[in-house]
């Protein structure tokens, strides 16, 4: 499986460990399953939990499902607008200790904050969060939810 670094307003992160989100929405991304680590911007700024995205689904893929729901289709809409164009499952959701972006550079230098997502993989980024990031128990999303058509493009109070 893949691993990035995902970057997500702190309210986008509220949202989605209280389980109200169960999609990620994005310009791009993979078609593939990926851990997400994530990086929340300000006034945070730090990395703080991690999410498991099922493969990416193409809103155009959605239009097409769900042309004859008029209330659907138009939510999906409302999305594109905003620049997306793909949706991703949150199949899985766990909290972390939270490492500021100062105390990353202090540790290891260097530190690019995301702008969306990059990938981890080979990274002296990785290793520090292997060595430094302590999970709590993961919490799955019921399998069920991704089969109601209310879950899809669902405006979200912020």
């Amino acid at each position: 499986m893949r691993r990035i670094l995902l970057s997500m307003k702190p309210y986008g992160w509220e949202i989605v460990k209280s389980q109200e989100k169960i999609y990620e929405y994005r310009k791009r991304f993979m078609h593939e399953e990926v851990e997400a680590y994530l990086y929340l911007s300000r006034p945070l700024s730090g990395i703080s939990g991690v999410i498991t995205m099922g493969k990416g689904i193409e809103l155009d893929d959605l239009k097409k499902k769900y042309k004859n729901t008029s209330e659907v289709y138009s939510r999906i809409c409302q999305y594109e607008s905003r620049g997306n164009k793909m949706m991703m499952p949150i199949l899985s959701i766990c909290e972390t200790n939270f490492i500021s972006k100062g105390k990353i550079e202090i540790d290891i230098g260097r530190f690019i904050v995301p702008q969306g997502f990059y990938y981890l993989e080979g990274t002296e980024l990785e290793g520090y969060l292997d060595e430094n990031l302590v999970k709590n128990n993961a919490i799955k999303i019921d399998i069920n939810r991704f089969q109601v058509a209310d879950e899809i493009c669902r405006n979200y109070k912020y």
